[in-house]
């Protein structure tokens, strides 16, 4: 079984999602959306993060790591913890897909880490 196998039904949906060509602009651009919108919240946030092709985008919150992904996570959203990553230390995951998500990511990331200080 491969490391990240889906289920049936998520690969139905994968094929009707790009099957649908307006509906897989519409995501590319709310990716590139997002991207823009993550990266502007880490500036005004003084974190560090590398641009990305896909649809993610690697942040390095130092010493601030554990409490960012805490914080995030008790008021419902999941920041990846890619701390045990080779070259990672102090570093999360941000999906950066649908533009509502993203703007309620980076409320909650401003929420934590400026409760924080």
């Amino acid at each position: 079984m491969p490391v990240y196998s889906v289920n049936i039904a998520a690969v139905v949906a994968v094929q009707a999602a790009l099957g649908d060509l307006d509906h897989l602009h519409d995501y590319l651009r709310q990716v590139d959306e997002s991207k823009a919108l993550l990266y502007a919240a880490c500036d005004r946030l003084g974190l560090t993060y590398w641009k990305s092709a896909p649809n993610f985008v690697l942040v390095c919150a130092g010493d601030r790591t554990d409490a960012l992904v805490d914080g995030a996570f008790a008021r419902g959203v999941y920041l990846r913890d890619r701390s045990t990553e080779p070259g990672c230390a102090g570093c999360i995951r941000i999906g950066a897909g649908i533009v509502e998500h993203t703007r309620r990511c980076i409320d909650v990331m401003e929420e934590v880490l400026c409760a924080a200080r």
